[in-house]
């Protein structure tokens, strides 16, 4: 964060500026005709800057969960894919631990009639990890010392499927695709899923997936 960042929320904790806020998004210009950068600040991090979302709309940084990745310094990674975000990170207090955080957001689409939800979920999941390890390759040629990889896909809108559904989607999710992601070091992956009723009653579940011995 530059220096005159840093004066402002310096001020605006010594006044009222920010009385009455939770959150403060600053936009940052290097040149007139330069691409604007970001800095998001929060009431509950002490009004310092959150650097794991630096340069990342909050909004977005929320459903990508990237708050979680605070441990690590990011640097995104330019994927053809809109709906694919992949991170490579640095841990703050191993500079030898670099792996990928690869995120998907999935906005379930108009069914066609003849398929149901639970038939979606699975053809869904398929083709959105084939298209992750389709980019995580590409970028992986840079970073060739990478480990541990993750995966994480956050399903936006709530699904009519059982957990039976679930779980059969992810089983097969390790049928097709368990050794491509050994082979590109992926160890972890999370699937969040909200589950809705026929009665309008809505349950969140995540289904964590880890395989660190390959066994």
């Amino acid at each position: 964060m530059g220096g005159e960042n840093r004066h402002f929320l310096s001020t605006a904790r010594s006044t009222s500026l920010l009385n009455g806020a939770f959150a403060a998004c600053l936009l940052c210009f290097a040149a007139a005709d330069s691409i604007p950068g970001t800095t998001h600040c929060a009431k509950e991090c002490r009004w310092q800057e959150e650097q794991a979302i630096r340069n990342i709309e909050p909004a977005l940084a929320y459903q990508l969960e990237l708050s979680r990745l605070s441990n690590y310094n990011l640097e995104p990674c330019l994927v053809e894919s809109k709906q694919i975000h992949i991170y490579h990170g640095v841990a703050r207090e191993n500079q030898l631990d670099h792996r990928f955080f690869i995120r998907a957001l999935i906005r379930p689409g108009r069914l066609r009639d003849n398929m149901n939800t639970a038939d979606y979920l699975i053809s869904e999941t398929d083709r959105r990890v084939t298209s992750i390890l389709d980019a995580l390759e590409v970028v992986n040629v840079k970073y060739r010392n990478s480990d541990c990889n993750h995966i994480f896909m956050n399903f936006i809108y709530n699904l009519s499927v059982t957990y039976d559904d679930v779980l059969a989607a992810v089983s097969g999710f390790i049928e097709r695709h368990g050794k491509r992601l050994w082979r590109l070091h992926v160890t972890s992956s999370e699937i969040r899923i909200a589950l809705e009723d026929d009665e309008g009653n809505v349950t969140p579940i995540r289904c964590i997936i880890e395989n660190v011995s390959a066994l």
